[in-house]
């Protein structure tokens, strides 16, 4: 299990990760807020611990940064002096899914973080197909047929929605929403991450339907067959 600690208080982060450790987990760590979002957006972890108040970014700012802005769902406990339902609702509020007041024993933050990474390798479905396409989605990997594709965050995000609604038209707002929520951008920059996408597929596999928005076509999405060599040849209807 990997585990990233944020808390701003050496002396608990190293209490908590040495107990973790000894039992087999992996233990990342993050002093501060805006470290624990730099680390979640480059590396995956199976559940985060999250300490709710830190100085600058706090806990459920963080929180609410990872679900709304990077779009993870990974498991997040809170840590917390603070006791009361007010401060409970406030942290499930922001995105939590399980709640551990000051001062705790180690023997049950363990049993949380168990449960909590086991109720979510239940429900998260491990792989979507399509054709040829296969995405991993809890290690955020695509391949086609034998060959992985380099996808960065955004593209994967997108192709990921396209893949589970597919074959149906998806659209344009829907992306958009997705990726980014309520952040208004300009309007070039969804066409811009379908162009980069659309060079990782096979030619007219994702399309673009006029006044609808995008669809991914099954019957385009197949691996290369590298035996025989490339040329012109009829396309198939989606």
């Amino acid at each position: 299990m990997r585990v990233l600690l944020v808390e701003d208080n050496a002396g608990i982060a190293g209490n908590i990760a040495e107990y973790l450790e000894l039992r087999g987990m992996s233990v990342d760590f993050a002093y501060r807020g805006e470290a624990a979002l730099q680390r979640l957006e480059e590396q995956s972890f199976d559940v985060v611990i999250l300490d709710v108040m830190m100085p600058g970014m706090d806990g459920l700012a963080v929180c609410d940064h990872l679900r709304h802005r990077l779009q993870l769902d990974v498991p997040v406990l809170f840590l917390t002096a603070r006791d009361t339902l007010d401060d409970k609702l406030a942290g499930f509020a922001r995105g939590g899914d399980d709640y551990l007041v000051k001062p705790f024993q180690l023997p049950e933050l363990e049993a949380r973080l168990q449960a909590l990474v086991t109720r979510h390798q239940g429900r998260l479905q491990q792989t979507v197909n399509v054709g040829s396409l296969e995405l991993d989605l809890r290690n955020q990997q695509a391949r086609l047929g034998e060959t992985p594709l380099a996808l960065d965050r955004v593209q994967f995000r997108l192709l990921s929605l396209l893949v589970q609604q597919a074959p149906a038209v998806v659209r344009k707002t829907d992306l958009e929403y997705h990726l980014w929520r309520e952040e208004a951008l300009e309007g070039s920059v969804l066409r811009t991450h379908i162009y980069r996408l659309r060079k990782q597929l096979p030619e007219q596999s994702l399309e673009t339907v006029r006044g609808q928005g995008y669809r991914l076509c099954e019957q385009r999405l197949t691996a290369p067959d590298r035996s025989v060599p490339a040329g012109p040849g009829p396309q198939s209807p989606c």
